[in-house]
C-alpha cells in the first residue's frame, strides 16, 4: 500500500434512513470549490450541500485530486464495516476496490471529506500553515487509532482540538498508513481556508 497522507474534514453526516434512498454527489469548480450533495429521495427537509473551499489545499500539490470518503455500513449481523469510498472530479459513479457501488444502494452510513495528499505534501502544509509550538504538539499526537473510531478523536488532546475550534477555521486531521493494516497513526492540523 502506498505511503498516504489523509486530510480529513470535519463534516461528518449521518445517513440512517431506511425507508428512502440516498444519493451523494460531488463537483469540484476550479479546483477552489468542492460541493458535496446529499439528497434523500422524498425527504427533501433531510438534504443537504455542503460547500467546501480546497485551492488551498491544491496549492503546489500534484494534479491527482481524488476525494476519499470513509463511511460506515451496518451489515446484517448489526457489525459495523468501515470500507473507502473513492471517486474523481470527473465521475460521480462510487467505486470500493474495484467496484462500482449504485449510490442508491447506500443507505446506513457516515462519511468523512477527505483530500489524498503525499507525505512530503503533507509536511510542506504543517510548515506552511503551523507555528513551530504547534508543529511540536501535533508531533507528540501519535496514538494508533482504528481508523473508524471517530468517537476517540477529540480524547487525544482535548485542549489542543477545543483551542481550534472557532467557526473560521477547519480543524483537520492527517493519517498516514504504513501498511496494509487497519491501524493508523493520527495527527492533528489547522488550516485556515
Amino acid at each position: 500500500m502506498k505511503n498516504y497522507w489523509y486530510v480529513l474534514f470535519l463534516f461528518l453526516i449521518n445517513c440512517k434512513s431506511q425507508k428512502h434512498d440516498v444519493i451523494i454527489k460531488s463537483k469540484f469548480y476550479d479546483d477552489k470549490q468542492l460541493t458535496l450533495s446529499k439528497t434523500v429521495v422524498g425527504k427533501p427537509e433531510d438534504s443537504i450541500a455542503l460547500n467546501v473551499p480546497v485551492g488551498l489545499l491544491f496549492e503546489n500539490l500534484s494534479s491527482e485530486k481524488v476525494v476519499i470518503l470513509n463511511y460506515k455500513t451496518f451489515i446484517q449481523n448489526n457489525s459495523e464495516s468501515w470500507r473507502h469510498l473513492v471517486f474523481n472530479e470527473n465521475k460521480e459513479e462510487f467505486k470500493i476496490d474495484k467496484e462500482v457501488v449504485n449510490p442508491h444502494q447506500i443507505r446506513n452510513f457516515k462519511f468523512i471529506i477527505g483530500l489524498i495528499i503525499s507525505r512530503k505534501e503533507a509536511d510542506n502544509i504543517l510548515k506552511k500553515k503551523n507555528s513551530e509550538k504547534d508543529i511540536n504538539t501535533l508531533n507528540g499526537i501519535k496514538d494508533s487509532i482504528n481508523v473508524g473510531n471517530i468517537s476517540e478523536f477529540s480524547k487525544l488532546n482535548p485542549d489542543f482540538f477545543s483551542r481550534y475550534s472557532k467557526p473560521k477555521d477547519s480543524i483537520g486531521f492527517m493519517f498516514v498508513n504504513d501498511d496494509d493494516k487497519k491501524n493508523i497513526k493520527i495527527k492533528m492540523i489547522k488550516l485556515k481556508l
